[in-house]
């Protein structure tokens, strides 16, 4: 009791195969089509950390990671935030664990009704109803493709990227240069660029966890549990930025709103 453990579920065509700490333990024969099998549930006395998908198929998504054309000539997969019930059989929900945000004093809001997504295809964008408001908590769970050489995390309006949207908040992470550039797009417009940072926290293919918060007055920028950059808002009203949009060289296993 107490320790901690890495549970891998494989799923073959005949059955699912159970590893516990990279050790095989159980073997379960298919009982229905697995075609119908559309969640995931967890109960009983378990602290989750982290839950993964990965498609032994394609692990790194080739051409996902690669250079993404500059034209609107890919796709764009977008999820509705719908609304769930974190109580309601078949639904995983995981509270936040991590320990950057929210800081001492901080005053936790309701929790989300907007949906946590897993594994989203990239370029992506996550419709955020009602707009961004202060108190917001965005996790984000990943890692930079092996051949990393730019991702960007908008805060933006719409979910299109052509043509090119008002965007509160850029996070532009460059591998080519060690920088995380923060700034805002108005009108077709790049406005001042900022660009000090304290470290550069991010590898190629190495998991990293984000926290971005959204107070009255800035975004807050968490890596890994510790605080990493702000951003002053430079436009509002807040609500009028409705859309994540995530695009480039990352693998995103998981998106969840508190």
């Amino acid at each position: 009791m107490g320790h901690e453990f890495k549970l891998m579920i494989l799923v073959e065509n005949t059955s699912y195969r159970i590893a516990v700490n990279s050790q095989h333990c159980w073997e379960f024969v298919h009982r229905i089509p697995i075609e119908r099998v559309s969640n995931i549930y967890i109960e009983g006395s378990v602290e989750i950390e982290r839950i993964e998908f990965v498609d032994k198929l394609n692990p790194y998504q080739p051409g996902i990671c690669g250079m993404l054309p500059d034209q609107p000539d890919y796709k764009v997969f977008i999820t509705p935030g719908i609304p769930t019930n974190p109580s309601y059989p078949g639904t995983c929900y995981i509270p936040p664990t991590d320990p950057g945000y929210p800081q001492p004093g901080y005053i936790q809001p309701e929790v989300s009704n907007l949906a946590p997504v897993f594994n989203p295809t990239i370029p992506y964008a996550y419709p955020i109803y009602g707009g961004l408001k202060p108190g917001m908590l965005i996790y984000i769970s990943g890692r930079p493709c092996a051949s990393a050489y730019k991702f960007a995390i908008n805060f933006q309006e719409g979910t299109n990227p052509y043509p090119p949207p008002d965007i509160a908040f850029h996070l532009g992470v460059r591998f080519y240069s060690n920088q995380v550039v923060r700034n805002a797009r108005i009108n077709d417009g790049w406005e001042h660029e900022e660009n000090m940072i304290p470290h550069f926290p991010f590898q190629p293919a190495v998991n990293f966890d984000m926290i971005i918060r959204v107070d009255h007055d800035r975004f807050m920028v968490a890596i890994d549990g510790q605080h990493f950059v702000e951003f002053a808002h430079r436009h509002f009203p807040l609500d009028r930025f409705d859309t994540l949009y995530i695009e480039n060289d990352i693998v995103v296993s998981s998106i969840r709103f508190a």
